[in-house]
Parts: C-alpha cells; structure tokens; sequence
C-alpha cells in the first residue's frame, strides 16, 4: 500500500531536482519540508512542465521559494491574513527568539482550498500574498472553493451549479419526483474528494441517477461503479454537493442511505430537498421526511414560480 501512495504522488527527490533544474540552482539545498513525516497528497513531480510554483511544499533556501505563495521574504509576520481563511490553513510562525528568523506567516498547502480570501482580502501590508499558477489536479480545489471561477463544465461559478433554485424555470422535478442535494463541507472543515466519491459509490449501487449538470458528477471517471478520476481524490475543497433525482416512493430509502453514509464519511454535510407542492397546498415530501425521523429547518426556500418556463417550450 505504501508503495502505491508514493508511486501516485511523485518522489519527493525527483521533485526536489525538478524544482532544482527550473531554477537554475543545482547547489541549493532543502532546508524544510512541510510537516516531516506526514504523507502528501499535492507534490506534482510526475508533470513534465513542474515548475518550483507548481511545486508548493518545499522551501529552498532561496528568495525566489518560500512559504507563503512565494515571498517569505516580503512577509512581515503581522498575521492580518490569519483570521480570513475560512479552513485555518494560514500559521503564524514567531520566530525563533533571536535575529536569525523574523516572524513570517505561512500558508499549510495540504489544508489550503485555494478560496482566494486571503488574497482577496487586501490586508497584507507587505503584499506578500501571491496567486500560483494552479496544475491539475490541484486546480480542482480552487473550482469548489472560490465563488469567482467558473466552472468549464457548467458555466456556473461556486461550486458549479444551480442546485435546487431554479427549478421554475428549468423543470428539474415534475409531480412524484424530489430533488435530493448533499452538501458536503463546509469552511472550517471542507471535504475531501475522496468522501464525496463515497456518496457517489452509495447512490450508484442503488440505482440513482445523478445529475449531469454538476461539476461531481462531470468528475467520474465509471459510471457503472461511480468512481471518480484517482487524481483528484486527495484534492481537499471547501464544500461539494451531490445531485439527483428520485421518485418519491423511493424517498425513505434514500433517508435510510443518507443515515448510513453519514457514519461512515470524515466531513460533514447538509441535505436538500426540493419537490413540487400538490394542488391542495401540501408538500408531499414532508410526510416522508419525518417518517424517516428527519427534521426540518425552518430556514426552507419556496420557488414562486415567477421565472419563465423554459422548460415548457
């Protein structure tokens, strides 16, 4: 097993030389390897176009790499950029007591989403926040974290769909039918892809379709199985929501499944549902929900209806 986690991620010397090579630096040593002995997840010395920006969890003694997206050096230590990450992936480090390390802050790129708040906040002094060119997978991180970019697969920007909210105007779920959404992750916590896969697996095997029109979804690599792409499962992202659409005689199934799923995933997650009201004002979920023993939130949403039909065209 250990053998196949390392021949997955790239070795560290091989990453340690490309970085070498590209900047020119062939006597330049390592003087720090982000929490030794921990297994990452993120090094991408098996691309052949690795740069040293690409390669983000080594520190060379050298201006040019250092923690914190690049520019230890301009860092300041004053810590501003600290409470603005929503996943506590930004560490402050004081120094060592003396001249020798001033205090600097340090972003820990296993747990980082790549949300872009920290840059977006503007509240370094020193500008010492610096955006990277992202390589796959780990461009996956900034997909379902960062609300701005969107999402080539869907065109929609967040975490790449539309969810539950328009259904007036595309016509998701008809009479008999619900919408089920697991949201999973969320800031603090975040998920890895490798948890969402899980879910994914689980609604296969029962037979449930999921829904296209969503980045997850567009992300499996076997639809008989629901395994997705192998590169992208350790990516960690701020949340990611699982979409489908089920008959209503099979909502307690599905409940009964979701309760078991979420004994067995390492994050947390919330559930959606969205169906039509019945002519006589009723929501014919809700009996299913509570036979279940769910409980709703007060905090539901009611689709009006005012969007134009596209659907009916």
């Amino acid at each position: 097993m250990a053998a196949k986690l390392v021949d997955h991620v790239g070795y560290v010397d091989d990453a340690i030389e490309a970085m070498k090579a590209s900047l020119r630096l062939q006597d330049a040593r390592v003087i720090t390897y982000h929490r030794p002995g921990t297994y990452k997840g993120t090094i991408y010395s098996g691309l052949p176009e690795a740069s040293p920006r690409e390669i983000n969890l080594i520190a060379i003694n050298t201006s040019e790499l250092d923690p914190l997206a690049g520019d230890r050096k301009s860092c300041t230590g004053c810590g501003r950029c600290v409470p603005y990450c929503p996943m506590g992936a930004i560490i402050l480090h004081k120094g060592e007591g003396d001249t020798r390390t001033k205090p600097y802050a340090e972003i820990d790129f296993e747990e980082c989403v790549e949300c872009g708040v920290c840059l977006r906040a503007g509240v370094c002094p020193a500008d010492a926040i610096r955006e990277q060119a992202l390589p796959w997978p780990r461009v996956v991180r900034k997909a379902f974290s960062d609300p701005l970019y969107i999402h080539e697969g869907t065109g929609i920007p967040g975490r790449g769909t539309e969810e539950m909210k328009t259904n007036d105007v595309t016509g998701r779920y008809g009479d008999g039918y619900i919408g089920v959404g697991l949201e999973m992750g969320r800031p603090g916590i975040g998920t890895r892809l490798r948890e969402v896969e899980r879910v994914i697996k689980r609604f296969v095997a029962m037979g449930i379709e999921l829904e296209e029109q969503n980045p997850v979804t567009q992300l499996i690599e076997d639809r008989d199985t629901g395994d997705l792409r192998s590169d992208v499962l350790n990516e960690k992202v701020l949340s990611a929501i699982v979409e489908c659409t089920i008959p209503i005689e099979r909502a307690k199934e599905v409940f009964c499944a979701v309760e078991e799923i979420a004994a067995e995933i390492e994050t947390v997650f919330s559930v959606d549902l969205i169906c039509k009201v019945a002519p006589d004002g009723t929501i014919p979920i809700v009996t299913e929900l509570e036979g279940a023993g769910f409980v709703r939130s007060i905090n539901g949403k009611v689709n009006m209806g005012l969007g134009h039909p596209l659907y009916q065209r």
